[in-house]
């Protein structure tokens, strides 16, 4: 009657021993397991829709974060098309960004921002790139 599952039931000792690690061996790297910079990027995204929300509040109808193609999508009142946000942060301090870093995030926010144009097939009324990396382009 015991239908408990146990995780070791299929579990036979083979006879091996695990040998110790030769010394001229580097030891490996641990892997980096921490979701800072993940956990960072979700909540300069809900802070964006926050922001975002509060721009455009007598215009609103929802907000979706992490929506069907885009970070952040907002959806208007009035059959107004909607609006599609990419977002990209860094968890460091943004002058501190490596250029090579910021230019790939901007990058791939455009690439994002241009299929998501196509897959739309041109219903929106704004795409919208927003970061907190420095500007990669100077206007002045």
């Amino acid at each position: 009657m015991n239908e408990q599952l146990s995780l070791f039931d299929d579990y036979q000792d083979n006879g091996t021993k695990l040998k110790p690690r030769p010394k001229n061996e580097p030891v490996k790297k641990a892997k980096n397991t921490q979701a800072v910079s993940s956990t960072f990027g979700w909540f300069f995204q809900v802070i964006a829709a926050i922001a975002l929300s509060l721009e455009y509040r007598t215009k609103l109808e929802k907000v979706k974060v992490e929506g069907k193609t885009e970070d952040i999508e907002l959806y208007l009142r009035d059959g107004k098309l909607p609006i599609y946000v990419q977002a990209k942060s860094t968890s460091k301090k943004p002058e501190e960004a490596p250029k090579s870093d910021v230019r790939r995030h901007c990058c791939n926010a455009m690439n994002m921002l241009v299929n998501t144009s196509n897959i739309v097939k041109g219903k929106y009324s704004r795409l919208i790139y927003i970061s907190n990396f420095p500007p990669i382009v100077k206007l002045n």
